[in-house]
């Protein structure tokens, strides 16, 4: 039989017997076993090696000078309580061999002469709890630090969405409804942690607002699925960081299901928010096969293809960036499992021609005027909102704008339509 460790090491098996013959009949029963022997003909030494040596298994002779087996063994639990403990016995001792085991300090006991046979089996035994113990202890302390790392990063969250809620709360004052107030909140969110790009959740947003436009969908279903799409990566900020840095198709089994597991952070970070119950099913269901069933909802569909279509084009999913073309391709192999195949293809019939814009004019700080309306949310360079979309412009928010441009690395450009009055007019 051979042991189960799973360390690099070998297991640690330390044999004491005052009989030179025994220790070397042991020797030889044992010789097949891929573990590290210790043998010892004085209960001092044993003792001693238990204090300085991790060891799996203590076999001990009970009937020895100055010190029985018993005594040994006693010891080792005190030394080492997750150590398996055999005794050898002769019939004589058999009174001491009991008290021993009744007083639990015994795991089993092999009478002399013993079956070499027999002394395998239980080596063994005790060799695979002993690595079962170790495996459970590595366990609970990987849990421990898992769930204080956790603790970490929500305490730590919880303090970036205090920061970016205090830092946008002047820009909300212009919004006139909730649900575009806690859009750009959870938007600030998501981009305050460094590994989730701002531009990518974008990207994606309004990807899935283009394609379900173009599928007909109700103004309810697009505004959820254009907000679910811009936040579906919430969950990542309980990522660890080898994970989000490396693409997709290099995280073996068990790395690739902690990235999709990301969906049951998000859960939780979100549940508070009652008013995104649907958002909230299509961020948890994104990852979902479209031929489980029951099917998952349309909006995580839409979602499903084109994060991944970015995630192809940004170099996420496969170790290089893939044009538009080759990304298309790609995720054609996997119609009707990862996405469905009339929503895919009418994402790649609409891809260039409505995912391209044309370019608005634009204009520096140093050109706006007071009742000027914003035409699209203005963001900095780390894909922090700084003005909300039908923002109208202030000869206090233009100098402050200025202000931040002074420090802005590069040109701050603005989208900006009419004035306020004369759209009003217009419309």
């Amino acid at each position: 039989m051979n042991n189960v460790a799973k360390n690099d090491a070998p297991p640690v098996v330390l044999a004491v017997d005052d009989e030179a013959n025994i220790l070397r009949s042991i020797r030889r029963t044992l010789h097949g076993l891929d573990i590290e022997l210790l043998l010892t003909d004085a209960p001092e030494k044993a003792i001693r090696i238990l204090e300085s040596r991790v060891v799996d298994v203590v076999i001990s002779d009970m009937k020895m000078p100055n010190i029985n087996g018993a005594d040994v063994l006693k010891k080792a639990a005190e030394l080492q309580p997750s150590a398996f403990r055999i005794i050898l016995s002769g019939y004589a001792e058999i009174d001491m061999m009991l008290a021993a085991i009744n007083d639990g300090k015994v795991h089993r006991y092999l009478n002399k002469p013993w079956n070499n046979e027999a002394l395998s089996e239980v080596i063994n035994e005790g060799i695979e709890i002993t690595s079962l113990r170790k495996e459970n202890a590595r366990l609970l302390k990987l849990t421990q630090v898992q769930n204080a790392k956790l603790a970490n990063m929500n305490q730590e969250l919880e303090q970036k969405v205090t920061l970016r809620t205090r830092q946008i709360k002047a820009a909300f004052k212009a919004a006139r409804q909730h649900s575009i107030s806690l859009e750009r909140v959870l938007y600030n969110v998501i981009v305050s942690h460094p590994k989730i790009d701002g531009g990518f959740a974008r990207q994606v947003s309004e990807s899935v607002r283009q394609l379900a436009v173009n599928l007909k969908l109700s103004a309810k279903e697009i505004y959820a699925a254009r907000l679910a799409g811009l936040i579906c990566e919430i969950g990542q900020i309980s990522l660890p960081q080898d994970i989000l840095e490396r693409p997709f198709s290099e995280l073996n089994y068990q790395q690739q299901r902690v990235f999709i597991s990301q969906v049951d952070q998000a859960k939780l970070i979100l549940s508070p928010l009652l008013t995104l119950e649907n958002e909230i099913e299509l961020i948890a269901k994104q990852f979902e096969p479209v031929n489980d069933e029951p099917r998952p909802p349309t909006g995580a569909n839409l979602i499903a293809i084109c994060r991944d279509y970015w995630r192809y084009r940004h170099g996420r999913i496969l170790p290089t960036k893939l044009s538009s073309k080759d990304a298309r391709k790609e995720m054609l192999k996997h119609a009707g499992v990862k996405y469905d195949r009339r929503f895919l293809s009418t994402f790649i019939e609409m891809d260039i021609q409505t995912l391209s814009k044309a370019e608005d004019v634009m204009r520096t700080p140093r050109d706006l005027k007071p009742g000027m309306r914003l035409n699209n949310d203005l963001y900095n360079e780390s894909h922090i909102l700084l003005l909300p979309q039908g923002h109208i412009f202030t000869e206090a928010s233009i100098a402050k704008l200025r202000q931040f441009e002074s420090g802005y690395e590069g040109q701050l450009l603005v989208d900006v339509g009419e004035t306020a009055n004369r759209t009003e007019d217009e419309g």
